[in-house]
């Protein structure tokens, strides 16, 4: 996804909480076209790798951010499809409200997640680091509290909000996927 559809794509809610990290965006209402993003990938891609490939009937969901935060509703949304998700840094902050209703709406107790974020995800901002890192603990602790059976989480003591720290935790979550 380009950087400029980022926050639109890996939404499925219009949001205006963007300002608060992302100040540039005081002005402008973000989000709202993730379901799109979404039955692009159900409806369209996954069918067309399945007749062009040989491949398993098993799929998993995962990203970064933003990509973590469509990464958790989309397997939410399409439990049937994706068996486990991977979420990095995901940015709750987004619309947390609404995600902490759609997971209590939509949870599936089978649906393996994995958690995890840097408790330096904003570098030397503490509001940007203590949100991410709060909001992922609530999310795990809820998920737990409904009875998640495959629920990972890990908080990387130092970790921030880049791809040399996702990196870095990516075959932890491997080992975890497979």
């Amino acid at each position: 996804c380009s950087n400029d559809k980022r926050l639109e794509e890996y939404s499925p809610w219009p949001s205006r909480n963007a300002a608060l990290f992302i100040p540039a965006l005081a002005e402008r209402t973000s989000g709202g076209e993730g379901d799109l993003y979404l039955d692009f990938i159900v409806q369209e891609l996954l069918p067309r790798i399945k007749a062009e490939y040989r491949c398993s009937e098993t799929f998993y969901m995962a990203g970064s951010s933003m990509g973590g935060f469509i990464s958790l509703y989309g397997g939410l949304k399409y439990s049937e499809v994706f068996s486990k998700i991977g979420a990095f840094s995901t940015a709750f902050w987004f619309e947390k409200t609404k995600m902490f209703d759609f997971i209590k709406d939509h949870f599936n107790p089978d649906l393996g997640i994995y958690l995890d974020v840097g408790t330096k995800e904003g570098a030397s901002n503490q509001f940007i680091s203590k949100t991410y890192l709060h909001d992922t603990l609530e999310i795990h602790y809820l998920l737990e509290k409904l009875g998640s059976k495959n629920l990972k989480l890990l908080v990387d003591q130092g970790g921030t909000h880049s791809e040399i720290a996702w990196k870095r935790r990516f075959p932890g979550f491997i080992e975890w996927l497979l």
